[in-house]
């Protein structure tokens, strides 16, 4: 079956745009491995059901 779009081979699936991250604190290895993350910006604590 041939493809019916001529342009499908130089088509661009997808671009990211990723900024530098500019804040560098980081936790202890031991504490980063306790809350998941190394950054303390991305320590989001999971709050079942909360609603506000």
């Amino acid at each position: 079956m041939r493809n019916a779009n001529p342009y499908s081979d130089r088509q661009v699936v997808a671009m990211a745009y990723v900024p530098m991250q500019t804040d560098t604190a980081v936790y202890e290895a031991c504490k980063a491995l306790r809350q998941g993350t190394l950054f303390p910006v991305l320590d989001k604590p999971f709050m079942r059901g909360c609603r506000t």
